[in-house]
């Protein structure tokens, strides 16, 4: 393994990939891509505007629900129909947009590894220097697909949560209007309260995020690394049992096979204990955000100033907001094996830089 100051910046290691896999979007190769994210573009504004009615469903639904007309749950209930099978469509087509992107992107920036690497058999010179990045296969396979998957996951879900948090915070603005207080003798009104709520929620949510997943990037970083690492030991065993013909002499291969092994287990453990981490603040916001929602609407509909359905359509808006807002919380695992997966193409396109530079 490289000794650590011999090795480049995390900066110049993302710079490095950036400066390859930002070609795909030129050329030849970047209308389509830009077509595909145009269509993307058009189906997120789709799939939040059906989103969106079905918001405004979910108070009719229950309005007429608590009225208890039958006539009129069975008319509104049916309304639901072509919402839920539009919503599938554009999923679906989402999806197909989304995978081709993917794909073409893993496919361009793959073929342009592989073609420096086996280049005047780089791959061979590779492998005998010193302080260099090894496990190009893996860097190659793995490493390369979760660096062009991952950025089109975050941006679509970035600009999903950007517009879904405009267009929901004008819902809990009107519906919630303002909440009324008397604190100390002295009458207060609080405009868009449930508005606050969300953007206070979402703050705590994200500082814990911060601080208690703080240590995820690094844990993702070594745990990619040493899963390279035991798959290179393994594959160098195999390759000296076929030279030797039968396997003797092989005492120091399966040494460093077992500790390869160990070290991706250590590095399992540890980014068990981040993933715990997160998980906390995860899973306690699913659990929270919903009733949070709910009992923020409570006095104004016992004070008779939303309706039942105002109060399910509010709920549903206050988490579809905060959701938007806690982004990062989100997506945070997701960011750190983006990081680390870019890295590691652009440590070994570093590396074939230096090699192509000195013939």
């Amino acid at each position: 393994m490289p000794h650590k100051s011999l090795l480049p910046s995390n900066k110049r290691l993302f710079r490095r990939y950036l400066k390859s896999a930002s070609s795909f979007w030129r050329g030849r190769t970047g209308w389509l891509a830009w077509f595909l994210c145009a269509l993307l573009l058009i189906l997120i504004i789709v799939q939040l505007y059906i989103q969106y009615r079905i918001n405004f469903w979910n108070r009719d639904f229950f309005n007429a629900l608590s009225t208890k007309n039958v006539a009129q749950v069975w008319h509104v209930g049916w309304l639901f129909v072509p919402l839920a099978l539009s919503s599938i469509l554009v999923a679906v087509l989402t999806v197909w947009a989304k995978m081709t992107a993917q794909r073409n992107w893993r496919k361009w920036l793959s073929q342009q590894m592989i073609h420096q690497w086996t280049k005047d058999h780089n791959y061979l010179q590779l492998t005998v220097m010193e302080n260099q990045p090894q496990n190009a296969e893996y860097r190659i396979a793995e490493d390369a697909r979760v660096a062009t998957d991952l950025p089109f996951e975050l941006a679509l879900g970035l600009i999903s949560s950007v517009l879904a948090a405009i267009t929901f915070i004008g819902i809990l603005w009107q519906i919630g209007g303002s909440l009324d207080l008397v604190v100390l003798g002295i009458s207060v009104s609080i405009p868009g309260y449930l508005v606050l709520v969300a953007l206070g929620y979402s703050v705590v949510l994200t500082v814990s995020t911060l601080l208690f997943a703080r240590g995820l990037p690094l844990a993702v970083e070594e745990k990619n690394h040493s899963e390279a690492e035991y798959r290179s030991a393994a594959s160098r065993l195999h390759l000296h049992g076929e030279g030797k013909g039968v396997l003797k002499d092989n005492h120091k291969e399966t040494v460093a096979v077992g500790k390869a092994l160990e070290h991706v287990i250590r590095n399992w453990r540890l980014l068990c204990f981040q993933l715990m981490r997160t998980t906390f603040v995860s899973n306690g916001n699913a659990v929270l955000a919903p009733v949070i929602g709910l009992l923020f609407c409570t006095p104004k509909y016992l004070s008779n100033g939303m309706s039942i359905g105002q109060v399910v359509q509010a709920a549903a808006a206050f988490v579809t907001v905060q959701s938007s807002f806690n982004w990062l919380l989100n997506n945070y695992p997701s960011i750190a094996d983006l990081l680390s997966s870019s890295n590691r193409v652009g440590a070994l396109l570093i590396a074939l830089d230096k090699l192509d530079h000195k013939k």
